[in-house]
């Protein structure tokens, strides 16, 4: 099924090389948030220490 809805094999995929783009996308990702978020709030609290 998903096969045919995505027609993988005419665009030069396999649901297997799918999933496993998908399973290392994922935590990529779940990391990035997590990582930018920390940066974004240390770069907040380091303007506000520099605020008169």
């Amino acid at each position: 099924m998903i096969e045919r809805l995505f027609a993988g094999r005419r665009h030069g995929s396999s649901v297997g090389a799918e999933t496993l783009a998908g399973t290392t996308t994922f935590p990529t990702m779940a990391y990035i948030v997590f990582v930018d978020s920390a940066i974004l709030a240390a770069a907040i609290v380091a303007k506000c220490a520099l605020a008169p």
